[in-house]
C-alpha cells in the first residue's frame, strides 16, 4: 500500500517497485507512467471521488489526499444560531467538517477511531462541535466514550432518531445541501 506525502517522482518510483512485477497486464501498466500521465491519471481519478468528497492535490509538487469541505447550508445556520451574535464560527474550518462527516457516517465513534480517519488529533475540532451542540459524548457499555450527533443536530434535518439517520446513511439519502 502506498502511504504518505509523495512528489511525482516518488510515486512514479513507488508505482514501479510495486506494480512492475504485478500479474495483471493494467497494473504493470501504472509502473510505465511518466510525471505527465501521472498528473493526468489524479485529474481523472479526482473527477469519480469528488462525489464522496475527496480529491488528490499536488500542491508544491507533493501529492496529496484531501477533502473538500461540505458547506451546507441548514448546518451554516444551525451553526450560526449557536454562536455569539447570531455570527458564523469561523473556527470550524475543513478539518471540523471532517471531524463531523466521520461522525455522521461512521457513529458511534470513538475519538481513537476519528484521530485514525483523519490522520491525526483532533480534539479542539471535537471540542468545537460539542459547544456549538452538533454532537455529543455518550458512555458505552465497558467504559468506552462514542460521539453521536445531537437530537437537536438531526432536527435540523427532518430526522427524529439516530437509527433513522443510520438508514439515511445507508442508503445514501442523507442530503447535505
Amino acid at each position: 500500500m502506498v502511504q504518505g506525502k509523495y512528489t511525482v517522482p516518488m510515486l512514479i518510483n513507488a508505482l514501479r517497485s510495486i506494480y512492475r512485477d504485478h500479474p495483471d497486464e493494467n497494473m504493470r501498466q501504472l509502473a510505465g507512467l511518466n510525471e505527465f500521465d501521472i498528473i493526468v491519471y489524479i485529474q481523472q481519478i479526482n473527477v469519480q471521488l469528488s462525489e464522496f468528497g475527496v480529491q488528490f492535490n499536488i500542491i508544491q509538487g507533493n501529492i496529496l489526499f484531501t477533502t473538500t469541505p461540505v458547506l451546507d447550508s441548514r448546518l451554516l445556520e444551525f451553526m450560526s444560531n449557536k454562536s455569539p451574535n447570531g455570527i458564523r464560527d469561523e473556527k470550524l474550518n475543513d478539518n471540523g467538517y471532517v471531524v463531523l462527516g466521520c461522525i455522521l457516517c461512521k457513529f458511534p465513534i470513538t475519538r481513537h477511531e476519528i484521530f485514525t480517519i483523519c490522520d491525526g488529533d483532533r480534539s479542539y475540532q471535537l471540542n468545537l462541535l460539542e459547544e456549538k451542540n452538533i454532537i455529543e459524548k455518550k458512555d458505552m457499555d465497558g467504559g468506552r466514550i462514542v460521539y453521536i450527533p445531537t437530537m437537536a443536530f438531526l432536527l435540523r434535518y427532518n430526522i427524529t432518531s439516530l437509527s433513522e439517520l443510520r438508514a439515511n446513511v445507508d442508503n445514501n439519502t442523507f442530503q447535505v445541501s
